[in-house]
């Protein structure tokens, strides 16, 4: 199996990026006009706050960085800054899609959470709040990829299923959400 490298998309990051520059001005006039220090201080805390935002959509349209990377032995997760790394296909119990409010993320259970590369402890403490929210700590989001949720889940499958013909895995059972 060829790598199958899926990218942010363009056209998706310079919708994030209009959207940030409209809330930096916005949060700059509140921060110059507010009334009242409470006004102001939200004002400068959102301009801090959406800079960052858009600072991020500005880097994803200029790089378009990779943010999903499967091959015939698992994938990479990069869609975030607190993304999981390399997950073995051996390590996969079941993936599915998982919806959040207007947000769809793909969601990974491993057999085995001690076989997923060892990240730094703000990392943990964000896996901790993935487990809760979506019972995995493997959620990718591909909002602002150049597939679909259900064409990276597709993908995913595919990768899975061809792996387990390879070496004879019995099927693991998807969890439901």
């Amino acid at each position: 199996m060829m790598p199958i490298v899926i990218r942010a998309s363009a056209r998706r990051a310079l919708k994030l990026v209009v959207m940030g520059v409209i809330l930096v001005v916005g949060m700059v006039f509140l921060a110059l006009n507010g009334r009242a220090a409470l006004e102001r201080g939200v004002g400068w805390f959102g301009v801090i706050f959406f800079g960052l935002g858009l600072a991020y959509a500005v880097w994803v349209l200029v790089r378009r960085p990779i943010l999903l990377t499967i091959d015939a032995d698992g994938f990479t997760d990069s869609s975030t800054l607190v993304s999981v790394g390399r997950v073995r296909w051996a390590h996969v119990a079941g993936i599915q899609l998982w919806k959040v409010s207007r947000q769809t993320f793909i969601c990974v259970d491993v057999l085995d959470e001690n076989q997923l590369p060892r990240r730094p402890a703000w990392k943990r403490a964000i896996d901790w709040a993935d487990r809760a929210l979506v019972g995995t700590p493997i959620a990718i989001g591909l909002s602002t990829a150049q597939v679909s949720p259900d064409e990276g889940l597709a993908l995913l499958e595919q990768g899975w299923a061809d792996w387990k013909r390879r070496n004879s895995w019995p099927e693991a059972s998807a969890t439901e959400h």
